[in-house]
């Protein structure tokens, strides 16, 4: 253990230095051995390299090594006992590799390429038509909601304001809130889950459906606080789910449609290249 904790330390000594000075070492840069295979410093990745200068440096590569042995370790034992009964698995890593390689050069491509801004008319219009893919799985709302400790000041006042639309008493609501308020949601233009609200009010054995269409404002205490909601708008699950609350899905999805036909072009350009320069043979009829 001492003798790699030795050449650890002059491994990170000679990373940001001179690599032939490395080479030439008692160890010839070897970081450790598991059976007949070895580690060098030539072998880290570039990343580990990177990671290897910083002050740590030391502890990151200690990391890296006992990584790596214990992986050798464990492959050895498995070679021993798969031997030959799985002979496509050289097959299986190549095909792995090149999937990488392709998604890698795809990702390179999207980055330059792809154009990721999607207009509201764009999301509109794909909505309008898409609208039986659009189904509610849980009840929404817009609303606001206030939750305040039992002993809170002026609370009388805070109430008015809260259930006034004026713009200068929604301020005044605003200022309260910030001072007394536990909990507040009041971004009525946004849709909310129902099932998320009831994780914060002491409402989990109410019919969400009755309780939606029978409230328009609601006050609730328990023993430490009082909770004030006021219904804006909602949708029951089942129904058609707001454009709203499905803007963000929708500028994935288009998105997406964009990726896979910007593909599709690429992969045909790049059939007919190869076949100008048949590059292509088809041995199969």
């Amino acid at each position: 253990m001492q003798q790699l904790a030795a050449r650890l330390l002059l491994a990170v000594a000679l990373l940001p230095a001179c690599k032939q000075a490395v080479e030439t070492s008692q160890n010839d840069g070897v970081l450790a051995r598991v059976y007949d295979v070895s580690l060098s410093i030539d072998d880290l990745p570039s990343d580990v390299r990177e990671k290897a200068k910083g002050n740590d440096s030391l502890s990151l590569l200690k990391v890296y090594v006992n990584n790596w042995v214990k992986q050798q370790v464990s492959l050895h034992k498995a070679k021993q006992n798969i031997g030959d009964e799985f002979p496509d698995i050289e097959a299986k890593v190549r095909d792995y590799r090149n999937s990488l390689i392709i998604y890698e050069y795809h990702r390179a491509l999207f980055e330059q390429m792809l154009d990721t801004s999607v207009s509201e008319d764009e999301m509109l219009a794909y909505y309008e038509k898409n609208q039986k893919n659009f189904e509610l799985k849980r009840n929404i709302v817009r609303l606001r909601y206030v939750k305040l400790p039992l002993e809170a000041e002026n609370m009388a006042k805070a109430r008015k304001w809260f259930l006034s639309e004026d713009a200068s008493d929604r301020f005044k609501l605003l200022d309260y809130c910030a001072q007394h308020a536990v909990n507040t949601f009041l971004d009525e233009e946004s849709w909310l889950s129902f099932d998320d609200l009831l994780k914060e009010i002491p409402l989990a054995h109410y019919d969400q459906e009755r309780f939606l269409r029978s409230n328009k404002f609601v006050e609730l205490k328990d023993n430490d606080f009082v909770y004030w909601l006021y219904i804006h708008d909602f949708r029951i699950k089942s129904g058609v789910s707001p454009f709203e609350f499905e803007q963000e899905r929708i500028r994935n999805i288009l998105i997406n449609k964009r990726k896979l036909k910007l593909l599709e072009e690429v992969e045909g350009s790049l059939m007919k290249e190869a076949e100008s320069e048949n590059a292509i043979q088809w041995l199969v009829d």
